[in-house]
Parts: structure tokens; sequence; C-alpha cells
């Protein structure tokens, strides 16, 4: 680790890291908030979806299943950049197709595509910045 010329600075890569961190983990609590949201029920249908409420139709099935993925990926953001990277490629996969056939085939909105570009964003910079991390590791170790 870099070390710095005053004692409260926090070297810039570590600076980066803590950024990413940051911005993953209030992205994690709103998500936190609608994976809960998607077991409430209501008299006019799900508060999550325009459809009645039926919390393990094949729709919240997906939702909940890509909850687990995101959490995995976002375990991982704390240990590997370059996994956590790939997995939320996955999930951006996932919840696009997601969104485009199971919301196409049930006939709904499908409003959760607005999730796909901060992580899709957050994942290419953890892919970039591992790659930058491994290249600068390999020309120190020449």
């Amino acid at each position: 680790m870099e070390k710095s010329k005053d004692k409260g600075d926090v070297p810039p890569k570590r600076k980066y890291s803590i950024i990413i961190q940051v911005i993953t983990s209030l992205f994690a609590l709103f998500y936190v908030w609608f994976f809960i949201l998607s077991f409430i029920p209501s008299p006019q249908g799900s508060p999550i979806a325009d459809h009645p409420y039926t919390p393990w139709d094949i729709e919240m099935v997906t939702v909940k299943l890509l909850f687990i993925l995101f959490l995995i990926g976002f375990y991982y953001s704390w240990k590997s950049k370059m996994t956590a990277g790939l997995i939320y490629l996955l999930w951006c996969a996932a919840l696009f197709w997601q969104v485009m056939y199971i919301s196409k085939l049930l006939n709904i909105s499908g409003d959760g595509v607005m999730f796909i570009p901060p992580i899709l964003i957050i994942a290419i910079i953890l892919i970039i910045s591992s790659l930058i991390e491994k290249r600068k590791e390999k020309i120190a170790l020449t």
C-alpha cells in the first residue's frame, strides 16, 4: 500500500476503492428496499409490479434470484474486483433477459430495466480497475 505524506490522507488507490464501495452499498440498500417490497401484498396488487400480487410467480422468483446474485457480487466487491465485475455483468444480462423476455411474456411493463445502467457502469469500473491493478503489479515485478 502506498504511503501518504499526511497522517489523515488516504492513498489514492484506497480512495477510489472507498468511492466504489460507497456507491455499491447505496445501491445495495436501495435494492434491499425493493426486495422487501416484493413480499408486501396490497389490495391493488404488488407494490413493485403492475399485476395482481403473487410473490411466487415467474417474475417474482427471478427478482428474488437476481437479488441473491447481486448479493454474491456485493460480497465479492469487497474481496475481488474482477470477480465482482463479472458477477455484476452476469446480473445485468440476467436482468435484461428478465425484463425483455418474462415481462413481455406476462404483458407487464418491465420497469426493472432502470436498474441495469448503474450496475453496468460499476461492473465496467470494477473490471477496468482490476485489470489496471494487475498490469501495475506485473510492471512492478519486472
